[in-house]
């Protein structure tokens, strides 16, 4: 979510940055077919049979339904593939890609909790609205899945402000051979989250594809059935530029969080101050001395980069103690990475506070990455250490883990140097301190359905 341009960035904004971009190439946007992946995960869920549904990537089994045609719903789901793991769920994923994809646009930021579950079978086919339903079966669609007539309006407005249709998908609705690249947009602001398609449907001038034109004589109008469903009245609101940022936000938050019954959601995700990262001890040769190296992540969306004079950590040798003497370890500015709403900066911070909201970018974080490598000796060691933050000018920061410090088990070390992944076959070197280690290591690493040796 955080770390999309420069040091140490996941990658994961780089889909749709800018906003109307797609590796594909012309007449495809990635940002769009992300939100529209999110919604025809979404709206399967069914609250009418006791919660259950919603967004839990059971879109994994259904793509191949004519509910679900184009191939936005297999690329986006292979892209969120690089990213899945046993943290990160296929459905986390997604609800993480709303996010991303509204940001890179230039809408409003939608919060993000994480927890959910990934189905195992496909959802009941018929669930997912196709563009010849009436406005009745619209209004139904959407109560399944516990949203008003206001809701459903507010969710298809904001869904479809970026993007439009394929003619490929929907020939009735896109003539082939009609428009370029046989893709016509919803409103005249093809790549940026706004509110023109409000405002376009209200002045009466829209050439939203899913209100006039060919659709119209294929029964095919959907957006037109929609917004005329509560005779304007949402829509007209929605023209305001605040009321459709801010209801957007809202309903794509709702929209994420219609998950299964037994879903627990973790808090809202935010970004540390300060996170360590990558922490490695390894034993070194002739096992008198331990290499420790990691980084430390130092955001800078409001302490600017340029009052940071240095950061260092303070830590605690085996037993706690201080043993170890000075216990200090000095770090080294290494890199700046920016993402949409904080930062996280090396040097003089170049952010300003009035950059605006478009397609090309928005650098409004940014976090400031320092490394470290220390050599301490293997007798003493490490448990835990504090990051200090010292200021230009004077003044320190503390940040101590709320008092714990932030923990280093030295008892199983990877050496990372001697071990190796090679086609399919995991070879893992470890340093353990002591017998009863040793045994615990060999249990897990039985109970561990990898390969070993």
């Amino acid at each position: 979510m955080f770390l999309n341009s420069g040091y140490r960035k996941s990658g994961f904004a780089d889909a749709v940055t800018p906003c109307s971009f797609s590796a594909a190439g012309p007449g495809r946007i990635t940002a769009a077919e992300w939100i529209r992946t999110v919604f025809h995960d979404m709206i399967t869920g069914d609250i009418y049979s006791g919660g259950s549904g919603g967004l839990d990537a059971s879109i994994m089994f259904e793509t191949n339904r004519p509910e679900n045609v184009g191939a936005a719903f297999n690329s986006s789901l292979a892209f969120f593939a690089n990213y899945y793991s046993t943290r990160a769920s296929v459905s986390d994923l997604i609800a993480v890609s709303m996010y991303t994809a509204t940001r890179s646009c230039g809408g409003p930021v939608v919060p993000i909790r994480a927890g959910r579950i990934d189905a195992t079978v496909a959802a009941p086919e018929g669930f997912v609205p196709v563009p010849q339903n009436s406005t009745g079966t619209f209004e139904n669609q959407f109560a399944r899945t516990g949203f008003s007539t206001s809701d459903m309006i507010t969710m298809t407005a904001c869904g479809h402000t970026v993007g439009g249709v394929h003619g490929a998908d929907f020939p009735q609705i896109v003539p082939l051979g009609s428009a370029p690249n046989n893709y016509v947009a919803m409103d005249s602001t093809i790549a940026v989250f706004d509110n023109r398609i409000a405002v376009e449907w209200i002045a009466g001038n829209t050439t939203d594809p899913l209100s006039v034109g060919p659709s119209v004589a294929a029964s095919s109008n959907s957006d037109a059935k929609v917004f005329g469903a509560d005779q304007n009245a949402t829509m007209q609101a929605l023209t305001n530029p605040a009321t459709f940022a801010s209801s957007c936000a809202s309903i794509f938050q709702r929209m994420i969080e219609v998950v299964p019954l037994g879903v627990t959601f973790t808090p809202f995700i935010v970004p540390y101050e300060v996170k360590p990262s990558d922490l490695q001890l390894t034993l070194l040769s002739g096992g008198a001395s331990i290499s420790f190296t990691g980084f430390i992540r130092v955001r800078t969306t409001v302490r600017s980069a340029s009052n940071i004079a240095s950061v260092q950590l303070t830590y605690k040798d085996r037993t706690g103690g201080n043993a170890c003497g000075a216990c200090i370890i000095q770090t080294s500015s290494v890199g700046s990475t920016t993402g949409f709403d904080d930062s996280f900066t090396v040097g003089p911070s170049n952010r300003t506070s009035d950059i605006p909201l478009n397609e090309s970018y928005l650098a409004l974080m940014t976090e400031q990455f320092y490394s470290f490598s220390a050599t301490i000796p293997s007798d003493t060691s490490v448990s835990s250490f504090n990051v200090v933050i010292d200021l230009v000018g004077g003044g320190t920061e503390l940040y101590d883990n709320n008092g714990s410090g932030f923990p280093v088990q030295d008892s199983i070390m990877l050496q990372s140097p001697q071990s190796c992944l090679n086609q399919g076959y995991l070879t893992v070197v470890a340093a353990v301190s002591n017998v009863l280690d040793i045994l615990k290591y060999l249990c897990s690493a039985i109970s561990t359905p990898h390969r070993t040796s």
